[in-house]
């Protein structure tokens, strides 16, 4: 090979090393754009003991699980720096903190994270979900309710009737804050995690009398109200299940104040589509009432006109149903990502009855 062919080649071979040089720099520019970080004086930054620490202590706090590459975590992560500022400025005694759910993958595996941005409550040793998309204001305001408290209190059967014509939920406690502390500290927890309620306080003996329970939940449907059951351990978990198994009508018609509600609520939903024009489908809505009220603990029912509104003929549409498919019954696991659903069998929905749905419902259960 002459001389002049070998530069040639050490020229190919310098200039090909220099632009995959200027490449790769050119690749870590745009993925250092791509990523962010939560550096932020205000915002406690966990590892994996340190989570576990504050949870095993039952500290407060609000943690932020993100990813650095995760589009959505950085148009948020402003607001949760200006709530983490407004915070420690107020010197509220409630941390702000970050988890990068990227490096620390097992603390994703038993919080049981599915996406990001996410942000979870912990509170006396309670844990709740909450909308990262909400302003610094609005989370500002929630953080500021959970630390005042949501007690109406008061002393008299008519103030508390009063309170009640004038809420659309409540809640009532009759215990004596001193004389029953350990319970009442139980209820307190319960009401601090929780964002749409009125919560009544009264221990008067005629209180005490007239609705002989620990805790009265008030509703404009149905029951007008229900007590707590004695029996029943009285725990934050528990109260929160009393609490939401009393929240929705008996075979609610569908809307979409509802639809939001059972996606956050994450129970199973039983759906009934029928036509309200067909009488002889709307006479099953008291079999759906029925079943509604015997698992209502454990699931939420619905009754749905998909003939009716958008909403309802676009949930008819998701599972593939139309006019010539009624009626007929679905169970539907919201929380699934693809919303798995099982069917009643159309040849039962002639004769359906309580006993019927229950095998279905049971079936379902026993997996």
């Amino acid at each position: 090979m002459s001389k002049r062919a070998i530069i040639l080649v050490i020229l190919s071979l310098f200039i090909i090393y220099t632009t995959q040089q200027d490449s790769a720099k050119e690749g870590e520019e745009e993925k250092k754009q791509d990523t962010f970080t939560l550096d932020d004086a205000n915002i406690y930054s966990m590892n994996y003991r340190q989570f576990e620490e504050l949870k095993s202590m039952n500290k407060s706090m609000l943690v932020f699980f993100y990813t650095p590459t995760c589009v959505h975590c950085k148009k948020v992560a402003p607001n949760i720096k200006e709530l983490a500022a407004r915070i420690a400025k107020d010197k509220f005694g409630f941390k702000i903190c970050s988890i990068d759910a990227k490096t620390y993958q097992k603390i994703v595996k038993d919080e049981g994270l599915k996406m990001y941005p996410t942000l979870k409550l912990y509170h006396h040793g309670y844990t709740r979900y909450y909308e990262a998309t909400k302003n610094p204001t609005q989370m500002y305001d929630y953080l500021k309710r959970i630390i005042n408290g949501t007690f109406r209190k008061v002393q008299t059967v008519e103030e508390v009737e009063k309170v009640v014509q004038e809420s659309y939920y409540s809640m009532l406690v009759t215990l004596d804050p001193e004389k029953e502390k350990q319970e009442f500290d139980v209820f307190v927890n319960f009401t601090d995690v929780r964002e749409e309620a009125v919560y009544i306080h009264c221990y008067s003996d005629e209180c005490k009398k007239k609705y002989d329970a620990k805790v009265v939940y008030f509703k404009p449907y149905d029951e007008p109200f229900v007590n707590f059951d004695s029996k029943t351990e009285f725990s934050v978990k528990n109260l929160f299940d009393f609490e939401r198994a009393h929240k929705y009508p008996l075979a609610s018609t569908f809307n979409d104040y509802l639809m939001g509600e059972s996606f956050r609520d994450g129970r199973p939903m039983l759906v009934y589509f029928r036509d309200e024009e067909d009488k002889l489908s709307t006479a099953k809505d008291e079999v759906m009432k029925e079943i509604h009220l015997k698992y209502r603990y454990k699931l939420v029912v619905y009754c749905v006109d998909i003939k009716g509104s958008d909403l309802k003929v676009a949930l008819g549409k998701i599972y593939g149903i139309d006019e010539f498919d009624l009626p007929t019954v679905h169970m539907i696991k919201p929380s699934r990502a693809n919303n798995i659903h099982y069917i009643f069998k159309r040849k039962d929905l002639d004769d359906l009855n309580v006993l019927k749905l229950s095998l279905f419902v049971d079936d379902y259960f026993k997996g």
